[in-house]
């Protein structure tokens, strides 16, 4: 019995920290680094960036569940939290284990490092604690914080201006995708008060937003397309990316935001593959 209680817990702490996220952040900000030193690997650092940085997500998932916890009563009643699988002082020592382990992996780095991992962990615990609740503002410091993960990486090469493009990509993708989770999670946040932007302007307000964004983001990676022409599998995989963002665009406008909101997700996985591909 008691080896079961060890397992659940177990597999709750790492639920919590939503190991997808936390994976494909860490993937991108180690691939960042082999774009940003001309395509080579810079294996070392690159390796301690990347698990710093998947560190920091692990630990704003966390923190965000404990800020989180009566929404998610409402709008996710089987996280980890609200259904009670592990505490809150537990979740804590899990925060602060993270945040101590990303600092002291970036410090062996460089300062810039550091000091952007430092930023990154103070700025995550306001945006949960209160910018979230602050419509747009909180989408933007999500998809900031996605996109300044390229940057980060970037730190492993010697050529930073190359991963401007992805992180630009980046910060659409999550920027609309921020949006479109606001609008999933209305019922929820609208019982605790929030004031996200599908709350303060409504659904058709949203949508008019999501489909222009999404627009500005097929006509970028149309760019893209241009730019990898020289890559047939990149070029496939861009091509394959905008079908899939024109189906976004049809899911937004019928309101189907939860298919919106995981096609996304693919997206962002497929778009950081067609960036590594040179």
């Amino acid at each position: 019995m008691q080896y079961i209680r060890i397992y659940n817990i177990i597999i709750n702490s790492i639920i919590i920290t939503r190991p997808i996220n936390c994976i494909i952040a860490g993937v991108s900000i180690f691939f960042a680094g082999y774009i940003a030193n001309n395509y080579q690997f810079n294996y070392y650092h690159s390796i301690l960036l990347a698990l710093a940085g998947s560190f920091v997500t692990a630990a704003g998932n966390i923190i965000n569940d404990i800020f989180d916890i009566e929404i998610d009563k409402i709008n996710r009643p089987l996280r980890p939290l609200p259904s009670k699988k592990i505490s809150i002082t537990f979740a804590y020592i899990l925060y602060f284990s993270f945040v101590t382990l990303s600092i002291f992996l970036s410090s062996t780095v460089n300062i810039y490092a550091l000091g952007i991992v430092i930023i990154s962990n103070i700025t995550i615990f306001f945006y949960s604690y209160k910018l979230k609740s602050i419509a747009l503002v909180g989408n933007f410091t999500v998809s900031f914080f996605t996109a300044l993960s390229f940057i980060y990486g970037g730190l492993a090469g010697n050529n930073i201006k190359l991963v401007f493009l992805p992180a630009f990509f980046a910060f659409l993708v999550n920027f609309i995708r921020e949006i479109v989770k606001d609008c999933e999670d209305i019922e929820g946040d609208t019982a605790l008060g929030m004031k996200t932007f599908p709350i303060l302007f409504g659904n058709q307000s949203s949508t008019k937003l999501l489909l222009a964004l999404n627009t500005i983001l097929i006509t970028s990676c149309v760019y893209l397309f241009y730019l990898k022409l020289n890559s047939i599998i990149a070029a496939v995989l861009v091509i394959f990316i905008i079908f899939l963002l024109i189906f976004v665009h049809k899911n937004i406008k019928n309101s189907n935001f939860h298919k919106s909101s995981s096609l996304l997700k693919i997206i962002m996985i497929l778009g950081i593959i067609s960036f590594i591909i040179n």
